[in-house]
């Protein structure tokens, strides 16, 4: 069973998840956790919809 479904977190749920994930950070300097949480937040900022970033449209091969 996942950590988070222990907690009643459904980790399909990414902003819930985030905000689990921030609230079990315990008040210590440094934790390997504190990697965890980082890569989560990369990967959530990675896997957002980009409205003002699109690809340039490919320019029809004219061969």
């Amino acid at each position: 069973m996942h950590l988070a479904a222990l907690h009643g977190v459904d980790p399909r749920e990414p902003v819930e998840y985030m905000h689990y994930l921030r609230a079990a950070q315990p008040p210590k300097p440094f934790l390997p956790e504190d990697r965890v949480l980082a890569f989560f937040e990369e990967l959530c900022e990675l896997m957002k919809p980009k409205e003002a970033v699109s690809p340039a449209p490919r320019p029809a091969s004219s061969t």
